[in-house]
């Protein structure tokens, strides 16, 4: 990929969303899922690779009623192969994707993550961690006002999860 059309895949980005069909029957590719908006139609989900710049260049589609969570990882490695891409994937997943076992599998592989969670359904700890008011990084605007604010863990906490083979990691 990277010397047959200039895409620059020393590093990428990987990002899946969901669609929907505005018809009532489901097919073998078609199914009907869950949905954030609660849409009865058949979905599909759709796993997006883009390069470094930013330009897509590969996707994956799959029937909604398989897990996203179970698909992040096959999708990336897919993806990663055809491109020939010899850099790091940057995972950004919404809380449908954000799972201990998606976390270990970026960290295993040499990838990064940006995995968004519910505050109201973290553990204890990490709300806490989360809604204190100490470790805030402030990003201007531009014009002297505050555009947004993040703070990061790192290694903080731990998660627990079951591989395909029944084992259990942290």
């Amino acid at each position: 990929m990277e010397e047959a059309f200039g895409h620059d895949m020393s590093l990428a980005y990987f990002d899946c969303t969901n669609f929907y069909f505005e018809i009532d029957r489901k097919d073998s590719f078609r199914r009907k899922g869950p949905s954030k908006e609660h849409r009865p139609e058949p979905t599909v989900a759709i796993g997006l690779l883009l390069d470094a710049d930013c330009i897509p260049v590969a996707m994956s589609l799959f029937p909604k009623s398989e897990s996203d969570r179970l698909q992040l990882g096959r999708c990336i490695a897919q993806m990663k192969e055809r491109s020939s891409m010899s850099g790091r994937t940057m995972r950004v997943t919404d809380k449908g994707l954000s799972c201990a076992a998606n976390i270990s599998r970026a960290v295993l592989a040499g990838d990064g993550y940006i995995f968004s969670k519910s505050v109201k359904t973290l553990p204890a700890k990490e709300r806490t961690w989360a809604l204190s008011g100490d470790g805030w990084t402030d990003v201007p605007d531009g014009r002297g006002e505050t555009s947004f604010r993040y703070k990061v863990a790192d290694d903080d906490f731990r998660y627990t999860f079951v591989d395909e083979g029944a084992r259990s990691s942290s």
